[in-house]
């Protein structure tokens, strides 16, 4: 089965590939010119690099593919301007949807993220807790993600969409920081924002 990844060399979308590999998919993957692809490179990965706003190379990738899995992000970074935040975590998504409808890929499966739902005011939550993203990184992926379900749902494309919460593990230094915090046990003052 042929699979096409978008944040292959990212830290969620390079275990991903990983996995893809030893279940012995048929991989290609798409990295940012400046990424390091020596991961994929050693699992047997094709590799595209450009970047995932680019409509033209995303329609050449996904055609022929039967799996869309849709990792990339433009996640909290400083300095990061919010028009590159709906440029990559949505803008490109409807390309992505455009480009798996026209080739009639078999599903695509598009990562967005638990931050869409900030507050769950009568826990436990489900898939129908009440939106309250808190920032832009949070509007853009729910954007992405009501797009995509709004065109599943008209039937132009299969999807399946994710919100994973923190993800962490071998690799991650994003957490990693946390856990160093809590080894040295610094206390930690915990902020809540609650949905308006």
């Amino acid at each position: 089965m042929k699979v096409f990844v978008t944040g292959g060399t990212g830290f969620t979308g390079s275990h991903l590939v990983k996995r893809l590999a030893e279940d012995k998919y048929d991989i290609t993957a798409l990295a940012r010119p400046a990424g390091d692809t020596s991961q994929l490179k050693a699992l047997g990965v094709k590799i595209i690099k450009g970047d995932i706003t680019d409509k033209k190379l995303v329609f050449g990738a996904i055609k022929g593919m039967d799996l869309v899995f849709n990792i990339a992000a433009a996640f909290r970074q400083a300095n990061l301007p919010q028009q590159q935040y709906y440029e990559v975590n949505y803008e490109a998504v409807k390309n992505i949807l455009d480009a798996c409808s026209e080739h009639k890929v078999k599903r695509l499966i598009h990562c967005s993220t638990i931050g869409v739902v900030t507050t769950v005011k009568t826990p436990p939550g489900d898939e129908n807790s009440e939106i309250c993203p808190g920032d832009v990184y949070q509007k853009s992926k729910y954007a992405a993600e009501a797009l995509v379900l709004k065109q599943a749902k008209e039937g132009r494309v299969a999807a399946t969409v994710i919100r994973p919460c923190a993800i962490y593990g071998p690799g991650d230094l994003r957490m990693l920081k946390l856990f160093k915090m809590i080894a040295k046990k610094y206390k930690l003052l915990l902020i809540e924002d609650a949905c308006h």
